[in-house]
């Protein structure tokens, strides 16, 4: 699979968090999974070949010189306070201004409430 060009061009320079919402847990089927492994330089493909399941699973990489936080949540399995919780431990203020929200089917109204209180401004982005 190669990376899509219409995701890669919306996560330019400026990005600095992408939220990655499936509705199973994560493996190299996940729409979306080639163009967030060529982002992270294959650490995702790496991560999964430890055992899973992996419902929750974050990186911190270097991107366009800058720290870059990509986070995966299965939504059929993580509930969504929890989840806000850790993403604030996780990423700090200061670069909770602009986030992507990859989504793999659809999301329910909760979660797009509860990132778009997170950050200052949020892309939704969709993949199939």
């Amino acid at each position: 699979m190669m990376p899509e060009t219409a995701i890669l061009s919306r996560l330019g320079p400026g990005a600095r968090v992408l939220i990655w919402l499936g509705q199973a847990p994560l493996d190299e089927e996940t729409a979306g999974f080639a163009t967030v492994d060529y982002l992270l330089d294959g650490l995702v493909r790496r991560h999964l070949r430890q055992p899973g399941p992996w419902n929750q699973v974050s990186f911190v990489h270097t991107l366009y010189g800058e720290n870059f936080w990509m986070v995966y949540a299965n939504t059929a399995n993580e509930a969504v306070a929890p989840f806000i919780k850790s993403l604030l431990v996780l990423i700090p203020e200061a670069s909770r201004d602009t986030a992507a929200v990859m989504s793999v089917g659809s999301v329910t109204k909760e979660w797009n409430e509860a990132l778009d209180k997170t950050f200052r401004s949020v892309e939704h982005l969709s993949v199939h």
